[in-house]
């Protein structure tokens, strides 16, 4: 995430798939850029830096999803970020984490410290643990005897039953077997990226599944939660600018309009009742449209994801099997561009029609620049 490319193509991503809660790794943002992200991100962000080329961990919270923070606990070596409040009035402690490769040991006692210092309620963490939980499930090929990957494994076994946590997915997934990173120089796939929680979120969880691996190295997991909140409201809708600025839409629209005046002409002697009866058919038609396009858009995006995720499995390729694997991400990036432009379209086309649009932007810059900063 150390570009503005790659930060937005990781945002469209999450708002795709319709993601509240989200725990990111090696997010390879400084101090100053984790500063600037919190900022031009809508949502809450809660994350530690470190170096634009290492490391780094990252809690993003969709705009919207009722999460009151109460305690921040970052790691100066950019390993984790762990914060402690309320979701949905729920007492929970969130953590994303990013392991290193050897000697986990420090790693979790420093852990464990700082979830001590601020534990109140349920505990979710999840990340690159950068170890397997079983050697002999969550990899292609066994470790050497006497390997470290024995000691390591044990290791951070024993420290998620010590906080009373259980590996979502191998608890609903007991006989699979799915891997998260691939490593070309051994050869091997393990399954290293896991969420991990107490019983109290366990019984909630009713859906785990990995995805594809499309714009990290590694397959993300995705977790579905049932909590009893209390639904936002529906919001107010408008026109979309852009489907006016469209010539087939609006002959559309015209004929359309038209066919639904003599239907329901003389059906009332309200002309009151034929406008808002007529106001109806404009949404309907409106969102049918507007929203079909990005709706297919997204559905082929999505159906690219789970054919890679399908050749992901696969251990053993065969030179064409690699060669239609190479397509298939071909295939996904064109679509994934296609669906960009479309949501960069339709938003810069409503930015442009927003009244006070200077204004905005005026408070923007006086927010993001701070009191100290002359405005000429």
């Amino acid at each position: 995430m150390g570009s503005p490319a790659k930060r937005h193509k990781v945002l469209a991503y999450l708002k795709r798939r319709g993601i509240h809660v989200a725990m990111l790794q090696e997010t390879h943002l400084t101090t100053n850029e984790v500063e600037k992200f919190k900022r031009r991100c809508r949502g809450q962000v809660f994350a530690t830096g470190y170096s634009s080329y290492s490391r780094g961990a990252l809690i993003w919270i969709r705009a919207g999803v009722p999460f009151e923070a109460r305690s921040i606990e970052v790691d100066r070596e950019g390993r984790f970020v762990v914060v402690e409040g309320r979701l949905h009035g729920i007492p929970i402690m969130l953590g994303s984490i990013y392991a290193p490769n050897q000697d986990q040991a420090p790693f979790l006692q420093r852990l464990s410290s700082r979830i001590t210092c601020q534990q109140n309620g349920d505990l979710l963490i999840g990340g690159d643990f950068n170890s397997v939980m079983n050697v002999d499930s969550d990899r292609s090929l066994p470790p050497l005897q006497g390997a470290v990957t024995h000691k390591t494994t044990k290791k951070v076994r024993e420290w998620v039953e010590v906080w009373g946590m259980v590996d979502i997915w191998r608890e609903q997934h007991p006989n699979e077997k799915d891997y998260t990173f691939y490593s070309a120089l051994h050869q091997l796939h393990t399954r290293i990226d896991r969420v991990v929680c107490t019983t109290g979120i366990a019984r909630g969880i009713f859906h785990t599944e990995y995805l594809g691996r499309t714009i990290s190295d590694h397959n993300p997991l995705l977790v579905r939660w049932r909590l009893d909140e209390d639904r936002p409201p529906i919001p107010i809708w408008r026109l979309p600018p852009t489907a006016l600025e469209d010539q087939t839409f609006r002959e559309n629209l015209r004929s359309h309009l038209a066919d639904q005046i003599n239907i329901n002409k003389g059906s009332t002697s309200s002309r009151y009742l034929e406008w808002e009866a007529l106001k109806v058919e404009v949404r309907g038609y409106s969102i049918g449209q507007t929203v079909g396009i990005k709706r297919t858009l997204e559905q082929e995006v999505i159906k690219l994801e789970g054919a890679i995720h399908s050749w992901e499995k696969k251990v053993h390729k065969s030179a064409q099997e690699r060669e239609e694997y190479e397509q298939v991400m071909k295939s996904y990036s064109c679509a994934e561009e296609q669906l960009r432009c479309h949501c960069l379209q339709k938003h810069l086309a409503t930015v442009q029609a927003e009244e006070g649009r200077s204004g905005k932007m005026l408070a923007w810059l006086v927010k993001a620049g701070g009191e100290g900063t002359p405005i000429l």
